[in-house]
């Protein structure tokens, strides 16, 4: 954290359910810029640093409604240790099986089965579900509705 105006820089430690709002944003914003990335290999541990930078965060100090802008990192550690009886490599064996999808593929996947479940279970019109789809779309953070135009115009 860098704060121009009182010139300190700082970082701070949160666990997961620390500031569920900053963590939300910077977990999809980690997902959809897999490029923010950087993985090291010290021993035989694996570090796996994400980023995520501009996350807006808002809360009351002295009655008084204040924002920061912040950045957010985290560092996943993993190592192996060989023991004769673990069953970790099984493990391994088939998550390396299972098939990556896009995090945008998996958002059109929860649209349309959303569509779906408005059409049969609601029994909306065509018009309806539309009409919903688009004020659905409209409350989506700005940095989602970006990537959703980016991946239409791609299409």
């Amino acid at each position: 954290y860098h704060n121009m105006q009182e010139g300190w820089d700082y970082m701070i430690v949160l666990k997961e359910d620390s500031m569920p709002t900053v963590w939300k944003e910077a977990l999809a914003l980690m997902k959809i810029n897999p490029e923010d990335r950087l993985r090291c290999h010290w021993g035989n541990r694996e570090q796996v640093y994400s980023w995520a930078n501009g996350i807006e965060y808002e809360y009351m100090a002295e009655k008084v409604k204040k924002k920061e802008i912040l950045n957010v990192v985290i560092c996943y550690e993993t190592w192996k240790e060989d023991h004769s009886r673990t069953i970790g490599g099984l493990f391994y064996y088939f998550c390396d099986e299972l098939q990556d999808i896009k995090f945008i593929e998996a958002l059109q996947l929860l649209i349309d089965a959303l569509k779906t479940a408005l059409r049969e279970k609601l029994m909306l019109s065509k018009e309806a579900i539309s009409e919903f789809l688009d004020y659905f779309m409209s409350c989506l953070p700005t940095f989602l509705k970006e990537k959703l135009a980016l991946c239409s115009c791609e299409s």
